[in-house]
């Protein structure tokens, strides 16, 4: 019997002690100044949009530096005529074990969207189709294989505004962020809108994801989307003025506690019943005892 109620207590500590780091859940703080990062390196991806008249005006990039063939998809969205002063809706869409999609589009929004840019391997009807003069793309490595998706951890989402040429002007608004864990607590709010000049070149914020134990956590194994309406103003201003968002790798120091982990219900079950058979066991003998 003592062996018997030995082996219980045993099952019933380690289910619970499972219960307990199993799940981790996570913070991810939104809004963080540029000046309180350190070691940031491009990771994962990399989306643009700028306006060039010889060159591509949108690319989704692997996030691998410098950007170079095949580490890239892109397209030419049209002329300064066009896109000057012209809104564009930006979404970045990251889909757990398929990939990561790009997709600009005039606002108002229309079907089917003007440039839809992925690289991954994703199921029918998943990624939305381009229409207009556009076509989707995937990014493509040696030999025209298909890239696997997020081959490259990242714990933070850099958005980055910049406008050095001459009467260019860069301006964001309505920007949101969202993801589909809800263990994942979202802190803090991206800057909402925003607008870069010469008076003041760049506007950037950083997004940084820690697990709950304090050590980072990797945004490519977590379904999230960044949308934000976008306008350039430029002529031919080429790398001048552009928009980004991009995957980084960096170090950051909280400002808040991490949140507490988040059990899953089976563990706490089993554990809870593993006890419970522990407690019947000891009645039964003090009664058999009695």
């Amino acid at each position: 019997m003592k062996t018997k109620v030995l082996h219980l207590l045993v099952i019933s500590a380690a289910a619970i002690a499972v219960s307990s780091s199993d799940v981790q859940a996570g913070k991810i703080y939104l809004g963080v100044d540029p000046t309180a990062v350190t070691n940031a390196a491009a990771a994962g991806v990399q989306t643009r949009l700028k306006i060039d008249n010889t060159n591509w005006d949108a690319m989704l990039g692997n996030g691998y530096q410098p950007i170079s063939t095949g580490t890239f998809v892109q397209r030419d969205v049209g002329n300064t005529g066009k896109m000057s002063g012209q809104t564009f809706w930006y979404e970045v869409v990251n889909l757990v074990g398929q990939g990561l999609y790009f997709t600009l589009d005039k606002t108002p929004l229309t079907a089917p969207v003007d440039v839809a840019l992925g690289y991954g391997t994703f199921a029918p009807g998943s990624i939305p189709a381009a229409g207009n003069s556009f076509t989707a793309a995937t990014l493509t490595g040696a030999g025209g294989a298909a890239v696997t998706p997020q081959t490259t951890p990242y714990n933070a989402l850099h958005l980055y505004s910049q406008a050095t040429a001459l009467g260019s002007a860069v301006s964001f608004a309505n920007v949101s962020f969202t993801v589909s864990d809800p263990a994942i607590v979202l802190d803090g709010t991206f800057p909402v809108s925003g607008t870069a000049t010469n008076a003041t070149p760049v506007v950037d914020s950083y997004l940084a994801y820690f697990n709950d134990n304090g050590t980072k956590g990797d945004l490519s194994s977590v379904g999230w989307t960044f949308s934000a309406d976008v306008t350039i103003t430029g002529n031919n201003s080429k790398e001048g003025a552009k928009f980004e968002l991009t995957g980084k790798t960096l170090d950051y120091t909280p400002p808040s506690a991490s949140v507490a982990a988040v059990p899953e219900t089976g563990t706490w079950v089993m554990g809870l019943l593993a006890l419970a058979a522990v407690i019947l066991v000891a009645r039964r003998r003090a009664g058999g005892a009695s």
